[in-house]
């Protein structure tokens, strides 16, 4: 006959009335039941049993006695937590009650079905994941794969503090209200606490991961890069964050340090999440504003031709006309010659705006230049129109294969920029830094103007519909980068932007840092 294991557990109290309340006989049935009269009796069923996998504590037992000798049956044993359930009269109140300063304790209040308490029990040991063979077994596991060489050993103790730690009941339930899978490792990479999530991922028993090391699941380049990242996070406290492609998915990596309750970063909390649909997405977003940009460029382009070859051409033809009539009608008051002749010094004008509207709608010298020199001339032009002097510098940046869309936008956003100067800042001097930085593309644009507040202007510019910097800002996010303004009335402004430039996942490294 097949031997069933039945958890074992300590009843303390009064359990002789043979009442509707006494759970005594229904347990038994259930579970490997000890009683014992008070909590000097429990230390005795402690050294003739063994640890038990839950303790009860009836309303007559002196809890304060009971819950100081469970913690020293888990200092003593280097278990983990043991946890008690409180059975009190309906009579007293929640507070009457002492817990441990954990949530490894909970309490049911009679009146109570026996059934009730059973199913109680039960869960309340799954929660907690406490069984005494559970913790045997972790030790086991450790001992007999080394793990206490001598360059280990005096951490064994602190790495049995981090396991007690991770198997409260409260740290299994927040690890499976997470979709993602979750995992409590110590720094040295070993499993303390997977959620459900996790199990189901890797097909295996949650008990079996535990006191394995996380390279046992993960593939040999995120095992490599965690390892170099754990003494990180354990010196700085900082989180940090990356994605690795793996078999045409991406996976979403967040290590968190923890803190035991001596303060110590002993465990990292690792999040695992798939987002390879979320990373499709945004790639066909990407795609789209692609083909958005493009379409407007072309528009652009179309419009600025239009102005070029059309309306600056007739308007030219207008001025011939008018230098014509002039000169065959000189016979004309001089009154009428000076009207006349100012009228065509504003067609002139206006054919000058005309014509730099339609070179900034299209720049040819991009296509003609390439992006560092077609920057270069716009800022010479700047610097000649507007007497401003321009501090123009690149590197890094010419022998860059840089798409359509990254040329064009970072393009505009140097117009903009400079445009905002004339308009606002009253600068005496602007400096444009150009930097390629693998896989980066970073940008500065700097002037000694009067400033402004960065969060006034931003709130006027959307009570005014006007685009300015945001539409900046958003030219850089659709590029996948990150856009920062500094501004201080009276100090100038610095617009610092970084753009990726490596896109193709493929090409790229399988580790990527967020």
């Amino acid at each position: 006959m097949k031997h069933i294991h039945k958890p074992l557990i300590f009843m303390a109290g009064n359990h002789s009335a043979k009442d509707e309340n006494d759970p005594s006989e229904i347990l038994q049935s259930k579970f490997n039941v000890m009683f014992a009269a008070d909590e000097k009796e429990i230390q005795g069923l402690t050294g003739l049993a063994g640890i038990p996998e839950l303790i009860v504590l009836d309303s007559s037992v002196d809890q304060h006695a009971a819950c100081s000798l469970c913690r020293k049956i888990k200092e003593e044993n280097y278990t983990c937590r043991v946890p008690v359930l409180f059975i009190k009269d309906s009579k007293e109140s929640e507070n009457e009650h002492v817990y441990f300063d954990d949530p490894c304790s909970c309490f049911i209040t009679r009146p109570f079905q026996p059934s009730s308490l059973v199913s109680l029990i039960k869960r309340h040991i799954r929660d907690n994941k406490v069984y005494s063979s559970r913790s045997i077994d972790i030790k086991e596991r450790i001992l007999n794969e080394d793990m206490l060489d001598d360059d280990n050993i005096s951490g064994f103790y602190d790495r049995y503090v981090a396991c007690n730690y991770c198997n409260s009941r409260f740290n299994m339930d927040m690890l499976n209200l997470t979709r993602d899978i979750a995992l409590l490792i110590t720094l040295t990479g070993r499993i303390l606490t997977v959620n459900d999530r996790a199990a189901k991922v890797f097909s295996v028993d949650p008990d079996y991961m535990i006191g394995k090391t996380i390279d046992d699941f993960v593939a040999p380049e995120v095992s490599d890069y965690m390892r170099e990242q754990r003494g990180e996070i354990s010196r700085t406290g900082k989180f940090m964050r990356f994605l690795h492609h793996f078999n045409g998915r991406v996976y979403d990596f967040c290590l968190y340090p923890m803190r035991c309750p001596d303060g110590v970063i002993n465990i990292a909390g690792v999040f695992v999440r798939d987002v390879t649909n979320i990373k499709l997405l945004e790639d066909n977003i990407h795609s789209l504003t692609q083909a958005m940009i493009k379409a407007q460029e072309s528009e652009r382009q179309r419009i600025s031709m239009d102005l070029h070859d059309n309306v600056a051409q007739e308007l030219a033809s207008l001025r011939i006309e008018i230098q014509n009539f002039l000169a065959d009608n000189s016979e004309m008051p001089r009154e009428m010659v000076q009207r006349i002749s100012k009228w065509s010094k504003s067609i002139q004008n206006t054919i000058i705006e005309i014509r730099d509207i339609s070179y900034d709608l299209k720049p040819p010298v991009i296509d003609q230049l390439g992006f560092v020199r077609a920057l270069c001339h716009y800022a010479d032009e700047f610097q000649h129109k507007y007497r401003v002097p321009v501090d123009f510098f690149s590197a890094g940046v010419e022998k860059l294969d840089l798409c359509f869309e990254i040329q064009i936008n970072l393009y505009r956003l140097v117009q903009e920029a400079l445009n905002n100067i004339i308009k606002h800042s009253r600068a005496t001097q602007v400096v444009i830094r150009i930097v390629g930085s693998y896989p980066n593309l970073i940008m500065r644009i700097e002037d000694n103007g009067q400033g402004f507040d960065v969060k006034d202007r931003i709130k006027s510019a959307a009570r005014e519909k006007r685009m300015g910097l945001c539409g900046m800002e958003e030219r850089v996010r659709l590029l996948g980068g990150r856009f920062s303004i500094r501004s201080i009335p009276g100090e100038g402004t610095r617009i610092s932007v970084t753009v990726p430039y490596i896109r193709d996942f493929e090409n790229a490294s399988l580790i990527q840092v967020i």
